[in-house]
């Protein structure tokens, strides 16, 4: 049975928890909106012609939203084509946005997770956490973050195979940063 400041404790870490995620949801939300209310105008930049810079021929590059090498048709030179600021800014951050809002709810989800086994450990006296409890966790983070990678991979276009690299190399880092020091893992 908790004693009387462990209920205030407990109490104060519920109110704290509340507003992190209210301020989570907000941050988040605004964020991915501002980056949204950006497409109108990175897609008039994206839309653009573009010229050789020798011959002024026009160009057609495979993608728009990053840095490529064109031979111009016309004249056979090699033309380097870098997008326009806002396109850059939209598909270097954006992705995240999205993905990061997209994938809130689980990120929330873990977080509440996490407390809840504090809490139950704290009033036992600290014991190991269970390999079952341990075993959840990474699940729900595998979740979190094939979620967000499925987001990001919508926006941006990378390969699947890229996709899943990088949810793995979130896994690896998850492991060795939170799991690896645990006895019964």
């Amino acid at each position: 049975m908790p004693d009387f400041d462990d209920v205030g404790i407990e109490k104060m870490e519920e109110v704290q928890h509340f507003l992190s995620e209210r301020w989570e949801r907000f941050r988040c939300g605004w964020e991915a909106h501002i980056f949204r209310t950006l497409w109108p105008h990175v897609k008039a930049a994206m839309d653009r012609p573009t010229s050789c810079s020798q011959c002024g021929a026009r160009l057609s590059p495979e993608v728009c939203h990053r840095s490529v090498n064109v031979n111009c048709d016309s004249c056979g030179s090699l033309n380097t084509i870098i997008p326009d600021t806002i396109v850059g800014t939209y598909f270097s951050s954006g992705p995240h946005h999205f993905a990061q809002e997209a994938a809130l709810e689980r990120r929330l989800a873990i977080d509440r997770y996490r407390h809840e086994v504090d809490l139950e450990r704290r009033y036992r006296g600290w014991p190991t956490e269970s390999r079952a409890s341990l075993e959840k966790w990474e699940a729900m983070e595998e979740g979190y973050w094939r979620e967000y990678a499925a987001v990001r991979r919508q926006v941006n276009g990378e390969s699947e195979d890229s996709a899943e690299a990088f949810v793995q190399s979130r896994i690896q880092a998850f492991r060795e940063r939170h799991l690896a020091a645990e006895p019964n893992w």
